[in-house]
């Protein structure tokens, strides 16, 4: 029975740790007389810790073995209504419980490894791979795909009229620069109309002393052919040097950073990737010149920050992925100065 338990809970480990749907396999651990059934989580939590990332399997993949059927979104395990929650939050907490009972202090340094890679020439990203609680992204993840009023615009791009390929949504402190990208001006919500929102960026400025940000750009991805193409965030508003913080939620999706292009196209470009969190925590990972791509696997409830020259000098993307066949959500928060 001993081993038993070790086990499950090892498999358990896996799910949750490599963000794997543990909310899949909570039934079968209330189960643990079969002994067949703690090999099954075994198999697949084998499966799923794979070092290479393509050769994980996809949620449908875990739901087939688990001989259940789910829809696209995972289930939240949590039935508390949404309004409850925050009508039992205190008034103007910041610190302690958030309201979605996010701690403060919550997993970001204790267990999410902080990176920081240094890009060179006064450009920096920082991931933190578990910078919120695995339940409470689940939550604040139904939240926002229930209560954010998304829209998909009609952009120019090139000269050419497209819609955009992701839902998108935007909220801002009043009386800022008014936000437009490729020929679209979308409308401004308040902060106080999602308070959620507002905790997210108290807990962005709990992990980020000294960042003051005052707008946010919301995306959401319905599956792995919606995407965002190459770009940079330098619009004048944001100031020389932006720094944007991006928080996900749902599905894991790549995030790629490739140096601006130069006079010589031809020459081989090497992708550093940072697809697990081995490091220690806070190790400056220095690359050299010759890594002139980087790879993120940004995973649920992880947090990512773009800093210094990153956007006068990169440019990044979410590409196009066949195999993610789910939800994500990301908030990328930023600093609009007054012209």
């Amino acid at each position: 029975m001993k081993t038993k338990v070790i086990l499950s809970d090892w498999a358990f480990d896996c799910y949750v740790e490599e963000g794997r749907f543990d909310m899949l396999v909570e039934n079968d651990f209330e189960a643990m007389d079969d002994i067949k059934r703690v090999e099954k989580l075994v198999m697949i939590a084998i499966w799923c810790i794979q070092e290479d990332p393509s050769l994980r399997p996809i949620m449908s993949e875990v739901s087939q073995m688990q001989e259940r059927v789910i829809d696209t979104v995972p289930p939240n395990p949590y039935s508390d209504s949404i309004p409850a929650m925050l009508a039992s939050q205190p008034e103007g907490t910041t610190t302690g419980t958030l309201g979605f009972g996010l701690s403060a202090g919550f997993e970001n340094e204790s267990k999410g490894k902080r990176q920081v890679v240094d890009l060179e020439n006064g450009s920096e990203v920082i991931y933190i791979p578990r910078f919120l609680a695995w339940d409470e992204s689940w939550k604040l993840l139904e939240y926002l795909n229930k209560h954010i009023p998304w829209t998909r615009p009609q952009i120019h791009v090139f000269g050419r009229s497209c819609i955009q390929p992701r839902d998108t949504c935007y909220v801002a402190n009043e009386g800022l620069p008014e936000l437009r990208y490729s020929g679209y001006q979308p409308p401004v919500y308040s902060w106080d109309d999602y308070p959620p929102l507002k905790q997210i960026l108290a807990a962005v400025h709990d992990a980020l002393p000294g960042s003051s940000f005052n707008s946010l750009l919301l995306n959401r991805y319905n599956n792995g052919t919606d995407y965002v193409a190459w770009h940079s965030d330098d619009e004048k508003l944001y100031g020389p040097t932006p720094e944007i913080a991006s928080v996900s939620f749902g599905c894991e999706r790549e995030f790629l950073l490739r140096k601006r292009s130069t006079k010589s196209p031809k020459v081989q470009v090497q992708v550093q990737s940072y697809r697990s969190a081995e490091e220690s925590p806070s190790k400056r990972l220095k690359k050299s010149n010759q890594s002139d791509q980087h790879s993120f696997m940004l995973k649920h409830g992880s947090l990512l920050v773009m800093k210094g020259y990153t956007q006068r000098d990169w440019v990044h993307s979410v590409p196009k992925r066949a195999r993610a066949d789910a939800v994500r959500i990301n908030l990328t928060f930023r600093r609009v100065f007054q012209t």
